[in-house]
């Protein structure tokens, strides 16, 4: 493999002084190889003055060698990444990183390789101490250091990292600018990174609300409380169905939680944030449902038999499907069996129609344009899901009754008999009704964790045209073992436990009611859980965000970030 020239900066004494250095990436260590060069790639002037101010503040760096890497994207930050070299009796050491803003050269991310301590200092410092040295070399680092103040310390590994939160007046400052310092136990700074992988977003003073006339911490608990902003949920683990499959005798447990309404992680604030001025929510009240009970008649609770499915897809889609060819087969995988109508490319395998479903020939008819599936559990005979395609987008205004009416009589058919709650909720829009189905058990509803907003036991697509069934899934959570809500600790006795882990706290936030408006600070009162990482929040939302919840049976704060 052809070596490629990076360009270095030799650090000695504080003074930077250009060299030409040959990386080599298969080995993972810097080589010289004068006869297989590459262009040599420049450093920057704006990363060459972080890197200087770096050496400054850390002297160990002033021995090292500087290597130039490029720019580097994700996870969690862009920036110019560079490579630190210490050579010990002419060997390399193992390689630090570091990575800079482009644009100004500020330091974003630095991970230092750890040295084996001295026996004689090591593990003796104090989160005090600790405080001391990370806030020594933020404040000297960062451009607005002096606004950020020292709080939480974490344990890892014989490593503490100070989190730093920015304030204005004292008052917190809920954003995702936070610095995390990160030190040994001898106190040498080895880690230093931002909480969103950019180092600062500008204040002005002007546009921040003053803290003289919020409410009081009393005052704000009591309407906090008010606000009830807990709700008692079941959750199932995400592997529950897997782990259930591999161990038949094996049953999924559900978990009985007070989850917060809203969600923690998905905005600036979490669901039960309140203004500290009026006491009223800053988030708006969600939408939770109606509650349907809905008999079930049993007409397609099991299809195990094939003229079962035959005569389910008919009705459902109201196609004559006698006319299209029918393809089955059994996925191992999932346990399931696929049934699937309609004309494919003469090429196509069996099992991969299932990914071109809405796809057709150039040469087929206009009345063969049909693709219908019917996927059922193997063992049981229940329905996965169903859908048609036709090759188009059906859209219009439509009938929200109508639609209703159509999903809760389909459920009445694939249910056993008897009488089953659920809380329905439209998750489509003006043009295109997606129904949302999720069990009730004793009144609390049946949730499963890492769920969009979009899933639940049953979700059915309407046809805004005609009122038909586009497609519609079904997932069953009747074997699993629910504790009795009779057990649960009260909503009053959760939310101390809550208040007692995270209290409330004012900050300020960053508020955006409207998309066509700036965003404006406020002060809130909110727990004073602070995100250790960036979330994404790419597509659907999650149903329950299960970041900070009480279990319901211990009263014990569950945080999983």
């Amino acid at each position: 493999m052809k070596a490629y020239k990076k360009h270095a900066l030799r650090l000695c004494a504080g003074v930077v002084a250009t060299a030409s250095l040959f990386s080599v990436p298969i080995h993972s260590h810097l080589a010289v190889a004068a006869e297989e060069q590459i262009a040599m790639m420049p450093v920057p002037a704006t990363i060459s003055k972080g890197i200087q101010q770096l050496a400054k503040l850390l002297p160990e760096l002033q021995n090292s060698t500087a290597v130039y890497q490029g720019p580097v994207d994700g996870p969690g930050v862009s920036g110019d990444s560079v490579s630190f070299v210490l050579k010990t009796n002419g060997a390399d050491e193992a390689v630090s990183r570091a990575i800079f803003d482009p644009q100004n050269g500020q330091l974003l991310v630095l991970d230092l390789q750890p040295k084996a301590p001295d026996q004689t200092q090591a593990w003796k410092l104090t989160d005090e101490s600790a405080k001391e040295k990370a806030a020594a070399f933020l404040q000297n680092l960062h451009p607005h250091g002096k606004f950020y103040t020292a709080g939480s310390v974490s344990h890892e590994e014989g490593k503490a990292t100070v989190r730093f939160v920015r304030k204005h007046n004292q008052v917190a400052l809920t954003d995702p600018y936070d610095c995390f310092v990160t030190v040994d136990g001898t106190g040498r700074v080895i880690g230093y990174r931002t909480h969103n992988g950019a180092m600062y977003e500008t204040l002005d003073p002007q546009g921040m609300p003053s803290a003289q006339r919020v409410m009081s911490e009393a005052t704000a608990a009591q309407r906090y409380a008010d606000s009830k902003p807990l709700e008692l949920v079941y959750l199932l683990d995400e592997k529950a169905g897997a782990e259930a499959e591999s161990d038949s005798a094996k049953q999924p447990t559900a978990q009985l939680v007070y989850a917060l309404k809203g969600g923690v992680v998905k905005g600036p604030h979490t669901g039960g944030a309140l203004d500290a001025m009026s006491g009223k929510p800053l988030a708006n009240a969600a939408q939770q449902g109606q509650t349907v009970s809905v008999t079930g008649k049993a007409t397609y609770a099991s299809l195990k038999r094939e003229d079962s499915v035959k005569a389910f897809a008919k009705e459902i889609t109201g196609a004559e499907l006698d006319k299209l060819p029918l393809i089955s087969y059994a996925d191992e995988q999932t346990q399931t069996r696929l049934y699937i109508w309609g004309v494919f490319g003469k090429e196509q395998k069996d099992e991969e129609k299932v990914y071109s479903l809405g796809q057709f020939p150039e040469d087929v008819k206009s009345d063969q344009k049909l693709h219908v599936l019917v996927e059922v559990d193997e063992q049981t005979g229940q329905l996965v899901r169903m859908s048609r395609h036709d090759g188009t987008d059906p859209r219009k205004p439509t009938d929200k009754e109508r639609d209703l009416k159509t999903a809760v009589s389909w459920m009445e058919r694939l249910l056993p008999t008897g009488s089953h709650e659920f809380r329905l909720k439209d998750e489509g829009d003006e043009e295109f009704s997606i129904w949302v189905a999720d069990p009730l058990r004793e009144g609390v509803p049946v949730y499963q964790k890492g769920q969009s907003k979009q899933q639940g036991a049953f979700v059915v697509q309407v046809n805004p045209l005609n009122g038909s069934i586009l497609s519609l899934s079904r997932a069953s959570a009747e074997d699993a073992v629910y504790p009795e809500r009779g057990k649960a600790i009260s909503e009053q006795a959760a939310l101390a436990a809550l208040l007692k882990a995270y209290p409330l706290e004012l900050a300020y936030v960053k508020t955006q009611a409207d998309a066509e408006k700036e965003a404006e600070w406020k002060l809130a009162y909110d727990l004073s859980f602070r995100q250790t990482k960036q979330h994404c929040f790419c597509g659907v939302e999650s149903k329950v965000d299960t970041t900070v919840y009480v279990d319901a049976l211990t009263g014990k704060v569950i945080t999983e970030e």
